[in-house]
């Protein structure tokens, strides 16, 4: 089983893991997969943690044993300036080819 360390990043309001889109990719999603209530910075993606986060987890789970580095922010936190994850103009064109 491969090992694989994730950040956890989390400020008083909030939290998200830290994924790469190969990541994402090895476990089975692309960013259409998950809501525009996780951000991404070109291929970082801040996965949210009600439900992002678990859904991701839960899959990459299967093939890596993760560990987590937690980052904690006591104020606001940079994640929340990033874009939210929706489909760029190439993904969409991707997805409606399909």
């Amino acid at each position: 089983m491969n090992k694989s360390l994730i950040k956890f990043h989390s400020d008083p309001g909030h939290a998200w893991i830290e994924i790469t889109l190969s990541q994402m990719l090895d476990a089975g999603f692309k960013p259409s997969d998950f809501s525009i209530y996780s951000y991404r910075d070109g291929s970082r993606f801040y996965l949210e943690e009600d439900c992002d986060a678990d859904k991701f987890l839960t899959a990459y789970n299967t093939n890596h044993d993760v560990s987590f580095a937690h980052v904690e922010y006591y104020d606001y936190c940079f994640i929340r300036d990033l874009p939210r994850n929706e489909l760029t103009l190439i993904e969409r064109l991707m997805e409606a080819s399909k």
